[in-house]
């Protein structure tokens, strides 16, 4: 197990101050942390330094063709769309995704993408969403934003972009539209 300071907020009189050193004013030994003479900081503990937060990149597909947008080094990275912009469906690895020029984005694919390095996402879950008497009906799926269609439920056609999709306001069907959906 590793400690470090994330930052340092010493105090006492500004001539008793001193900086946290490890091994002078803190320190780790079997009963734990220690620190001594003045030093204040938050920890980090663990293996491995936290870290830092997701940067947010904006991507369009200019007039429906493919385009490209830097995310810098994409090693030990992970691209997460966080909100879809446009009307036309964002879909992952088929609308967009990464390859060794960056982030990709098709068809008409706009959206907010969250670049860096997450923990696990949260396992999916099932919705039954219906378009009652043939009118438009949104469903809530919270912050998830990739969908796909597990089991249709209606005589109605459910077509994803006509008779149902997402979009800001989360999953909608139309049309007569009822189905089983799996939300990630």
């Amino acid at each position: 197990m590793r400690y470090r300071p994330l930052s340092r907020r010493p105090s006492g009189p500004a001539d008793q101050r001193l900086p946290c050193v490890q091994d002078d004013t803190w320190g780790v030994e079997r009963r734990g942390l220690w620190v001594d003479r003045g030093c204040r900081a938050e920890f980090f503990i663990g293996r491995r330094e936290p870290p830092p937060p997701p940067i947010t990149v904006t991507c369009s597909s200019n007039d429906g063709h493919r385009n490209w947008c830097d995310i810098g080094p994409s090693r030990d990275r992970d691209v997460r769309m966080a909100r879809q912009i446009s009307g036309s469906p964002c879909i992952q690895d088929d609308t967009w995704g990464v390859d060794q020029r960056g982030l990709w984005v098709d068809r008409g694919c706009r959206a907010d993408f969250l670049v860096g390095r997450f923990e696990p996402l949260p396992p999916p879950v099932t919705v039954t969403c219906s378009s009652n008497d043939g009118e438009r009906n949104w469903c809530d799926i919270g912050s998830r934003s990739e969908v796909r269609l597990i089991r249709q439920i209606s005589g109605s056609p459910c077509v994803r972009g006509q008779t149902w999709n997402v979009d800001n306001r989360g999953l909608w069907v139309d049309r007569g539209c009822r189905a089983d959906f799996e939300a990630r």
